[in-house]
């Protein structure tokens, strides 16, 4: 199995209300892709000066799978949405 996690530092102008229609707009995009195992998506509780703002953790069986979701056009916009809205985002994946 393959986990990948992904953490988003949001820009400051970003607004809880922006944050929240992305998260909900990703969990509703994510129940489209079949290849997902797993799917886990929500805000820093703790706002910690080295937090980061939004996590997401999604597993696959295989890297393929993890290249497939990349392109995958349910996730795209989601994506782009994020894209957007972020400063900096890190991601990691790792076998488990």
């Amino acid at each position: 199995m393959i986990r990948h996690v992904v953490l988003f530092k949001l820009k400051p102008n970003v607004s809880r209300e922006e944050r929240d229609r992305w998260i909900e707009m990703s969990r509703l995009a994510h129940t489209r892709i079949a290849s997902i195992h797993a799917f886990s998506i929500g805000p820093d509780l703790m706002g910690l000066p080295r937090s980061y703002d939004v996590a997401v953790m999604v597993d696959f069986d295989s890297l393929d799978d993890v290249r497939d979701y990349a392109e995958h056009p349910e996730h795209l916009p989601v994506v782009e949405l994020a894209r957007n809205l972020s400063e900096h985002i890190a991601s990691v994946d790792f076998e488990f």
